[in-house]
């Protein structure tokens, strides 16, 4: 099988859950406390590895969990995910938000 199908059908995948990945996002926000971390994650990039991350928002009061995957560790990647939110969220130190 081609390596180009496969990524293809993995890239389909993404599109086609991406409603669902926003109706968590919306209802994770409405929850009072959100815990959040982030990991790196190494990428292939032709010949290459970079250095990429993700960033997990967990809820507090049901088990709802969003996954946001983001080039860098820049604070702008979370507080745009997050920037309508009014409760708490509790995270390391991370001096970037």
């Amino acid at each position: 099988m081609a390596r180009t199908s496969l990524c293809d059908w993995v890239l389909q995948c993404g599109v086609a859950l991406k409603p669902l990945s926003d109706r968590l996002l919306v209802l994770l926000k409405r929850q009072a406390v959100i815990f959040s971390d982030d990991t790196t994650v190494a990428v292939q990039d032709w010949g290459k590895t970079c250095e990429t991350r993700f960033w997990v928002y967990a809820g507090h009061s049901s088990p709802i969990i969003v996954y946001d995957h983001t080039e860098t560790r820049a604070g702008k990647h979370p507080k745009g995910r997050l920037e309508d939110y009014s409760g708490y969220l509790q995270a390391d130190a991370y001096a970037g938000l």
